[in-house]
């Protein structure tokens, strides 16, 4: 008899597991279909020193709309077919002024008047747009800063304590509205600027690295607000002009030939070289050429034309 209760002890137990089993099978069903929808689409932070060309290059992708933050098309490249938020053109046939958002209420606006528009036309499954371009983050964490003032009645973030820490709020709901750009299957990119930052290895031996720059006012109590993005986005990407270097010898001096632009994709931890902070979620070479095409193949792929043949 008390073999026969631990029998259907047993039984119910593994019932009970079976139906939880399906339960997180189903669960694990939705997120694999979830990670599919994302994988569809990523959030790409792109950053290098200022002037080497990530306006220029976001520009060259087809489908793309700009949404810039403060320099307009400046930096665009010459044959760019990009579409952004205009005002009315005064006179024909000159180029319309961009739209720039100066509040986080405009920025808010004019995202969203983007996934509104970008849908796809009568009978046709293709959106308009398949990137949306941010340029760049500066302007983008200064409309942060403004709006966490706003909110706290401050004059500035330095006026009262916490406010540092306060401006994550807001961040998040600019991470949700970009999660909703992306998960719509449209590319994000955000332009930023390059920045030293000290870095060490496990043994204890200090170097600098790249990074990308963030408006901390110089507050050690601030976050880690370039690790808060690192930590968020899908890709952080380092552009850079490839540099060969031919060894000086006697009477030689060593010198430099500067190729084409080239995307770091994967980060290196040079000890007295270059070092580069980045990322990316995808299987990537660590080193692809700056073009639309090689960019898209590698997204898809995984894989590039050789950096040496492109340069």
């Amino acid at each position: 008899m008390f073999a026969l209760i631990i029998s259907h002890t047993d039984w119910i137990f593994a019932l009970v597991a079976f139906l939880a089993m399906a339960a997180a099978a189903r669960s694990f069903e939705g997120a694999v279909i979830g990670s599919q929808i994302r994988q569809q689409a990523s959030i790409t932070v792109l950053y290098s020193e200022p002037g080497d060309g990530k306006t220029y290059l976001m520009s060259e992708f087809e489908g793309a709309f700009f949404l810039p933050l403060e320099d307009g098309t400046a930096g665009f490249s010459p044959e760019y077919k990009v579409r952004f938020f205009a005002h009315p053109s005064a006179k024909e046939g000159v180029i319309p002024a961009p739209i720039i958002p100066r509040t986080y209420v405009e920025f808010v606006a004019l995202v969203r008047r983007f996934i509104a528009l970008n849908v796809p036309a009568a009978g046709e499954r293709t959106k308009p747009y398949g990137y949306l371009m941010i340029d760049g983050i500066t302007p983008l964490e200064a409309i942060v800063h403004t709006e966490t003032c706003r909110r706290a009645d401050s004059s500035s973030m330095e006026d009262k304590f916490g406010m540092w820490t306060a401006s994550l709020a807001v961040w998040a709901e600019v991470w949700a509205l970009l999660d909703e750009v992306r998960n719509r299957g449209v590319h994000v990119w955000i332009a930023a600027h390059a920045a030293d930052e000290p870095a060490a290895t496990i043994a204890g031996e200090t170097y600098r690295r790249k990074t990308i720059r963030m408006l901390t006012g110089g507050n050690k109590n601030a976050p880690d607000f370039a690790g808060m993005v690192f930590g968020r986005v899908d890709n952080l990407w380092f552009l850079a002009r490839d540099v060969s270097v031919t060894p000086g010898s006697r009477g030689r001096r060593a010198a430099a030939r500067y190729g084409g632009r080239v995307i770091y994709t994967q980060p290196t931890r040079e000890i007295g070289g270059a070092s580069y902070r980045a990322k990316s979620r995808r299987t990537m070479p660590a080193k692809i050429p700056a073009t639309p095409i090689d960019i898209r193949r590698a997204q898809a792929a995984g894989i590039s034309r050789p950096a040496d043949k492109i340069l």
